[in-house]
């Protein structure tokens, strides 16, 4: 069984993107103050119809608190790869160090629109 497959309906069936597990998560610009934060999460459309998907981004704290969810909606062409991009800012972030390894958690959602 494919694990990167994403079934929303008969007509619209995704594959998540080749490098590891299609979901690219990166924060450009971090202070103590503030954290920018982009996710980029690679979806295939694999029918031969269009699908309008919601992409719905979570970052978790390890005590499962969400701190930050991002959203957006794109349109998906038969047979085509896109890349939708989820981006935001996190205020007050906890900041990893040797001395305190903060390891936050992270989920993607997808949804037809």
């Amino acid at each position: 069984m494919d694990t990167n497959i994403i079934t929303l309906s008969d007509h619209c069936r995704f594959h998540l993107g080749e490098a590891p597990d299609g979901i690219f998560f990166s924060t450009p610009k971090v202070s103590s103050s503030l954290a920018d934060c982009e996710i980029l999460t690679e979806l295939e459309n694999t029918t031969s119809q269009p699908c309008q998907v919601t992409v719905t981004n979570q970052l978790s704290a390890p005590d499962g608190t969400t701190v930050l969810e991002l959203s957006n909606t794109a349109e998906c062409l038969p047979q085509q790869t896109v890349t939708v991009r989820n981006a935001g800012s996190l205020e007050s972030p906890s900041l990893w160090s040797p001395e305190m390894p903060y390891l936050p958690l992270s989920g993607t959602d997808v949804f037809p629109s």
